[in-house]
């Protein structure tokens, strides 16, 4: 940045902000109902924002995980759906509601997590990402309604 006036809207370091994104672990994944660890390369994920100097931050990484391990979560993905005899596809409306509802409960806690995450990876203003979180939220929150099974 050679525009005095543009560097001294950034950070002269990340220590000197008021609050920096949590660290998210990047070298999970959820394969056959279970969440795996991947030990072998990840691809950091570096904020948009950046120190005066250039420097950027990385918040979290992701798995680059290989054609195997692609293959696995295929076949376990058509097990499970099992040409619509699975437990997802035969299962009740209303216990896929509640299902879906208790994500949903889940999702809500984490508000504050996910208004950081959309800060420091998209640059919104707090005010946006979280009311971009309240939006999915009260887009899918009304909706599971459900009649219990008799």
């Amino acid at each position: 940045m050679d525009d005095p006036s543009l560097t001294k809207l950034f950070p002269t370091s990340f220590e000197a902000l008021e609050s920096l994104p949590p660290k998210i672990r990047g070298n999970v994944y959820l394969l056959n109902n279970e969440i795996r660890e991947f030990t072998d390369s990840t691809e950091p994920i570096a904020s948009v924002v950046c120190t005066q100097d250039g420097k950027e931050f990385s918040f979290s990484s992701f798995a680059r995980c290989n054609k195997a391990i692609a293959i696995e979560a295929l076949d376990s993905a058509y097990s499970a759906y099992d040409k619509g005899r699975g437990e997802w596809p035969r299962m009740s409306m209303t216990n896929r509601a509640k299902k879906m509802s208790a994500f949903l409960e889940d999702f809500k806690k984490l508000k504050d997590t996910m208004v950081a995450l959309l800060m420091w990876d998209i640059c919104k203003s707090r005010k946006d990402a979280a009311d971009e979180v309240d939006r999915t939220v009260g887009k899918f929150g009304g909706q599971f309604f459900y009649i219990e099974d008799k």
